[in-house]
């Protein structure tokens, strides 16, 4: 009986000491990006007194960025013929992505949401409303959050760009 239990407590003891635990992988976080809405909030200098629009056209994206790898997807992309008009009421976006993180590598990413828009006045002359971004540590972004963007150009035309992160 005595040997029966030495035997088993060697047994036991070596069984622990040669398994080894399995590696625990980090959990996947996702990420999702969209693109929702665009409103003028300053038509001056239409030169019409009854254009309270402007004619908006451009690319608006966001990127991934973990560490030094940079993933780019864009939202939204029109040319001046296909240019949007843009009032000061809402003008509904469509444009989604999805990034997916590993959670090691939460702390070293950041989202950036960001656009390149320009507004044709007609007669082929165009005014350029500018490149604008805002960045975002993932760390940092917790639930849903609201990103604006806001476009401008000399003659005082503004527009804003309403982007949503949200962690899934």
């Amino acid at each position: 009986m005595l040997l029966s239990i030495i035997v088993l407590t060697v047994f036991s003891c070596s069984k622990d000491e040669d398994e080894m635990e399995a590696p625990v992988k980090a959990e996947d976080i996702r990420f999702r990006v969209q693109l929702t809405k665009i409103k003028a909030t300053d038509t001056s200098g239409e030169g019409d007194a009854n254009n309270d629009k402007l004619e908006i056209f451009g690319e608006l994206s966001t990127y991934l960025t973990i560490g030094t790898t940079v993933d780019t997807k864009v939202l939204w992309s029109v040319d001046l013929e296909n240019a949007i008009s843009v009032g000061q009421n809402d003008s509904q976006l469509t444009g989604e992505t999805t990034f997916t993180v590993s959670a090691d590598q939460l702390v070293n990413s950041s989202i950036t949401c960001a656009g390149d828009l320009e507004e044709n006045d007609g007669g082929g002359f165009v005014q350029d409303q500018g490149e604008e971004s805002s960045t975002f540590s993932l760390g940092s972004i917790t639930g849903t959050q609201d990103i604006e963007l806001t476009f401008s150009e000399t003659s005082g035309q503004i527009s804003v760009v309403t982007f949503i992160i949200t962690r899934l």
